[in-house]
């Protein structure tokens, strides 16, 4: 029974940690590359996209799907540099709390 008590204590300040957690991670950029540079993208700790860059020297017509699979890959690098952060972030927030495997946080 103190076991529970200790571990509700713990979960009841958990919320406000997780909830600065949040707000920390949003106002993080990301930002990752593709072809050398060529492509660079941001995401923030929201995985929202805020920034793209091309090297002009990429915009060709007849590269242009070339281009959109760059762009594809720069952004969903630079997301999972996010998400790993978030993990991390997370996994030392809680650390030492019984959180059942495959439950993941935020709730």
């Amino acid at each position: 029974m103190r076991n529970m008590a200790s571990m509700m204590q713990k979960l009841s300040g958990l919320q406000g940690k997780m909830q600065e957690l949040q707000n920390e991670l949003a106002s993080m950029q990301f930002e990752a590359n593709a072809a050398g540079g060529q492509v660079r993208a941001a995401v923030n700790g929201k995985k929202q996209v805020v920034m793209i860059e091309i090297d002009p020297a990429l915009m060709v017509p007849s590269e242009a799907d070339l281009v959109a699979d760059l762009v594809k890959v720069a952004i969903s690098n630079a997301m999972e540099m996010a998400e790993a952060e978030q993990a991390r972030r997370i996994a030392e927030l809680t650390d030492g709390l019984p959180i059942p495997p495959g439950m993941s946080l935020p709730f």
